[in-house]
């Protein structure tokens, strides 16, 4: 199999994360060519209390005073307000293609505990509603392809990781630098490759070390690699010392 040559969208993700801990916020995500924006426009609170405001930073508010009024789809990254199409479902991450067609949707709102992994494990009812609900979906134009639950993309979902009200199956997703298919990697951790054309999975893969799960492993293996040289050299300076 060849290589797949991934883009990290690391940045593509900021303007939520910051502001993830209050709730749903407004955020755009680019393309990874930097052609499209896609614009994700935040629900607005029954009350009309300022607390309860899910603008909580600068630049969500700017965002929506920009584009609130033709709401959560793909633009123009040229500052257009010409929705090219749009959306009706809210998501915390989500990930458009160069193509200007094709979007993937995060479901559900784990991501505002992910980084809160708990000792105590959920109750089974929960974790039963959880692991069987919507999990990941592909959309064409804003028109849905294919969507799965997270028991169809991890094969273990006993062994995923909880936070005090969610299971955390996922590890996040690149899109290939090709543009063609989307990588999710699991907690498990495996990669699931999809064809972007149709959603379907195209490759399910054990990830292995690329899995960002393993940066115990890979801090380990490079504390033990440091520590052997310090050892070797101490070993050679000994060798080479003249004898008394």
């Amino acid at each position: 199999m060849k290589t797949l040559l991934l883009v990290l969208c690391c940045c593509s993700h900021s303007v939520a994360s910051d502001v993830r801990l209050g709730g749903p916020t407004t955020y755009s995500t680019p393309s990874p060519n930097g052609q499209f924006l896609f614009v994700m426009i935040a629900p607005r609170p029954a009350s009309d209390e300022k607390s309860l405001d899910p603008e909580k930073s600068e630049h969500s508010k700017q965002l929506f005073a920009k584009y609130s009024a033709t709401g959560s789809g793909l633009y123009r990254n040229d500052g257009s307000t010409e929705k090219l199409w749009g959306v009706d479902w809210y998501s915390y991450r989500v990930w458009p293609a160069d193509d200007g067609v094709h979007v993937v949707r995060l479901h559900g709102d784990f991501p505002l505990t992910e980084k809160f992994v708990a000792s105590r494990r959920l109750p089974d009812e929960i974790v039963a509603e959880q692991v069987n609900g919507e999990a990941l979906s592909f959309y064409d134009r804003g028109g849905l392809k294919k969507i799965y639950s997270v028991r169809e993309l991890v094969r273990n979902v006993d062994g995923l990781p909880h936070s005090l009200q969610h299971v955390l199956w996922s590890a996040d997703g690149v899109l290939t630098q090709d543009g063609r298919q989307f990588v999710m990697m699991t907690q498990e951790p495996r990669q699931v490759i999809f064809d972007l054309d149709t959603g379907k999975v195209a490759i399910d893969q054990p990830a292995g070390l690329g899995n960002a799960q393993f940066w115990v492993v890979r801090i380990s293996l490079g504390l033990v690699a440091f520590f052997g040289i310090i050892i070797l050299a101490a070993w050679v300076y000994r060798q080479r010392r003249p004898q008394q």
